[in-house]
């Protein structure tokens, strides 16, 4: 099921990658036209169509690709939740006194959930290498010093991205601390909500919630501006490299005094800006595995506990 599944999506990505290449021969069709030739419409509105045929193609097998990831998604979260939970039953009754509840309930919920999203969303990492693979050949047949250019500048954005996140990946793990210690804080306060109204302190409850979350602060206020500053040099990196390549192309066909068709140079725009949603997409793909991972590695005592029963 899940080798269909991706084949599926694998083939309607490349599909949809020959939109600008499409885009182009309908512009370079009209820029050539001659407007006394009433057969001049004709072509152009040909490969329109195939433009539209392309979408309606790509859903069709993309469409249908999803619906079978996600019910395999779905069949994942059930056994991992139900092989979670057999660990759990199976510890004993020591084991539990050591560990918090609300703490062991919420380290489940995460590692299960990771699994599940992961699964759900595999078709984003197929997605963003076909497409940059077809961006890259595609700008290749256009110019060989774009495609050069490109490649160059996509190395370097991959580091860029790799430094910042060698710093954002342990924050990740602290902050993941720091929720499960706050799910054990709310787990105790609510599970004897009878105690604390009886006893009339809220007050007190509320203040020991609000220190956990103090001491989550620093490490989220860290981590919003390491990730402000990843994104902003990942967008301005690429976004200066893409009007460069596109200036240059043009720049180079005027001093040489090269005809210039209006559709190469458009597709050109469309397939950077392709590879530029490629990197902003995968610098978001890659921080949110970094999350799933840490979340998957939250039940890593569980694990290592049940296996030392055996």
């Amino acid at each position: 099921g899940m080798v269909l599944c991706v084949v599926m999506i694998l083939v309607a990505n490349m599909l949809v990658s020959f939109q600008p290449f499409v885009l182009a021969k309908i512009i370079n069709l009209i820029q050539a036209a001659n407007i006394n030739d009433t057969n001049a419409a004709l072509p152009p509105l040909k490969w329109a169509a195939m433009y539209g045929a392309l979408i309606i193609a790509f859903w069709i097998l993309h469409g249908p690709a999803r619906v079978i990831e996600r019910k395999t998604a779905f069949h994942i979260l059930e056994n991992s939740t139900n092989a979670l939970y057999k660990k759990v039953t199976e510890m004993p009754l020591k084991w539990h006194q050591d560990h918090h509840s609300g703490d062991t309930i919420n380290r489940i919920n995460k590692a299960s959930h990771s699994l599940f999203n992961f699964a759900q969303n595999e078709f984003v990492i197929v997605q963003m290498a076909v497409r940059f693979c077809m961006a890259m050949i595609l700008l290749g047949t256009y110019s060989l010093g774009v495609l050069a250019a490109s490649l160059t500048v996509s190395v370097v954005v991959a580091v860029i991205i790799r430094q910042f996140d060698k710093v954002l990946v342990p924050l990740i793990k602290q902050t993941n601390d720091g929720e499960h210690r706050l799910s054990a804080t709310l787990f105790d306060y609510i599970s004897n909500i009878i105690t604390i109204v009886t006893l009339r302190v809220q007050s007190h409850t509320r203040d020991g919630v609000t220190h956990r979350l103090d001491t989550m602060r620093p490490v989220f206020w860290r981590s919003f501006l390491l990730n402000e500053y990843k994104w902003a040099s990942v967008d301005m990196s690429l976004t200066l490299v893409q009007t460069g390549i596109v200036s240059g192309y043009i720049a180079i066909h005027l001093l040489q005094h090269q005809p210039m068709e209006i559709g190469a140079v458009v597709a050109i725009f469309q397939y950077l800006l392709m590879i530029k949603n490629v990197f902003y997409d995968g610098a978001q793909v890659y921080s949110v595995l970094m999350h799933r991972s840490a979340d998957l590695h939250s039940v890593d005592d569980l694990n290592a506990d049940h296996a030392r029963l055996a």
